[in-house]
C-alpha cells in the first residue's frame, strides 16, 4: 500500500482522496472505499491499538500512518470545530464516523448555492504549494463556511464539484468556477470580515474554544441592544420572547452573500411560521437562548454582527492557555 502523510492544514477528505488515488481504488462510494482501505491495511495494525480497525474509523487509521494521534488529526485537518460535533475533536475514546461526520463540511444551509461546489482553492496558494511541495492540495482554510475569499491572500476562491475533487486530489491543473466580483466585495463587509477572522481562528484553535462563554455574552449583548426581550401578551396574561436578531442579520449583511450561503427565501422568514421548518438556520436564529440549537458558524456570525471589535470577541471565545485534562469533558 502507498501512503502519503497530510500536508500542512490539508483538508482531511482531500487527504483521504489522495490515498485512494495513490492506491488506485476505483469507484466513488465513500464507505466501500474506506472498507477496501481498512482491509488492505489490517495486517499493519499495531499491537494494543485502542480503536477498531474498520471503515468506520478510517480517520484514526490515517492518523496512525501519519504519526499523529486521533485528536491531533481531527484538530489539524477536519472542520469538526465548526459543527455540532465540535466536542468530539478532543474525545479520548474511539470516534465512529457513522456518528461523527469527520469528513463533512460545515455549510450554513445544505442546499445553498455554495454547497453545490464545496471544494475551493486559491490560485496564489496553489502556486506556493507547487514551489514548496511540487504539488497542490485542498487547504482546510479554503473550506470555511461562508468564506468566499482566501483568508491569506484575500482573493476570490475558485470552486469545483465533488467529482472533480475526488478524481483530482492534486488540483494543480484545475480551472474551477470564478466568483462574481460583487460577491468578493461583499466578503470585505465589516461583519463578514470579523466573521472570517473568527471562523479561521476557531478552526485553527479548536481545543481552546469556549462556545458556551461566548453564547452567554451574546445573549447579554442582545438584551442590552434591545434585540432580545420579553414582551407581554395582548391581554398581559403571559410574556413571550421577541428575538429581532434574524431581522438584524438579514438587514445588515450583504444580500448577495446571504443569497449564496442561505436559502433564497430567507427574506420571507422574519417571523416564525410553519414554513420555517424547511430552513434550519432560521430556526436556530430564533432559538438562540439554547446553545445546543445553534451551529457554530451561526453563533460566530451572530457575534460578528453585534460586536464591533474582533479582539473583544476573541476574549469571549477562546481560553488564553491550553486547558488541562480532557478538554471535551470540560466543555461539556
Amino acid at each position: 500500500m502507498l501512503f502519503s502523510k497530510p500536508l500542512p492544514n490539508e483538508l482531511a477528505v482531500g487527504h483521504l482522496y489522495r490515498i485512494w488515488v495513490l492506491n488506485e481504488y476505483g469507484g466513488s462510494d465513500h464507505y466501500n472505499q474506506s472498507l477496501v482501505f481498512s482491509r488492505a491495511t489490517k495486517m499493519l495494525r499495531p499491537a494494543g491499538c485502542a480503536h477498531p480497525w474498520t471503515a468506520k474509523h478510517t480517520h484514526a487509521i490515517l492518523a496512525y500512518f501519519s504519526g499523529l494521534s486521533e485528536t491531533e488529526y481531527r484538530t489539524r485537518h477536519t472542520l469538526l470545530a465548526l459543527t455540532k460535533h465540535w466536542r468530539s475533536i478532543s474525545d479520548q475514546t474511539p470516534v465512529k464516523e457513522t456518528k461523527v461526520p469527520v469528513y463533512s463540511f460545515a455549510n450554513f444551509y445544505s442546499e445553498s448555492t455554495s454547497a453545490s461546489y464545496p471544494f475551493k482553492f486559491c490560485q496564489y496558494c496553489r502556486e506556493q504549494d507547487l514551489l514548496a511541495y511540487g504539488m497542490s492540495y485542498w487547504h482546510r482554510e479554503h473550506h470555511l463556511p461562508g468564506v468566499d475569499i482566501c483568508p491569506i491572500h484575500e482573493v476570490a476562491l475558485c470552486q469545483v464539484s465533488w467529482r472533480q475533487a475526488y478524481t483530482t486530489p492534486n488540483p494543480a491543473t484545475l480551472e474551477g468556477e470564478q466568483l462574481d466580483e460583487a460577491l468578493m466585495q461583499a466578503n470585505m463587509h465589516p461583519i463578514l470580515s470579523r466573521y472570517r477572522a473568527l471562523v479561521l481562528r476557531a478552526t485553527n484553535e479548536a481545543t481552546h474554544i469556549q462556545y458556551g462563554n461566548a453564547h452567554k455574552h451574546l445573549l447579554e449583548r442582545l438584551v442590552k441592544l434591545g434585540l432580545y426581550k420579553k414582551n407581554p401578551s395582548h391581554h398581559c396574561i403571559y410574556t413571550y420572547l421577541k428575538n429581532d436578531l434574524p431581522k438584524y442579520i438579514y438587514t445588515h449583511t450583504p444580500s448577495i452573500w446571504l443569497d449564496r450561503h442561505f436559502s433564497p427565501d430567507y427574506r420571507e422568514l422574519t417571523t416564525p411560521t410553519a414554513q420555517v421548518d424547511k430552513f434550519n438556520y432560521h430556526m436556530e436564529l430564533n432559538q438562540i437562548e439554547f446553545l445546543g440549537n445553534i451551529k457554530p458558524p451561526l453563533l460566530l456570525l451572530m457575534l460578528a454582527a453585534i460586536f464591533d471589535s474582533t479582539e473583544d470577541i476573541y476574549k469571549l471565545l477562546f481560553t488564553s492557555n491550553p486547558p488541562n485534562g480532557d478538554h471535551a469533558t470540560k466543555l461539556a
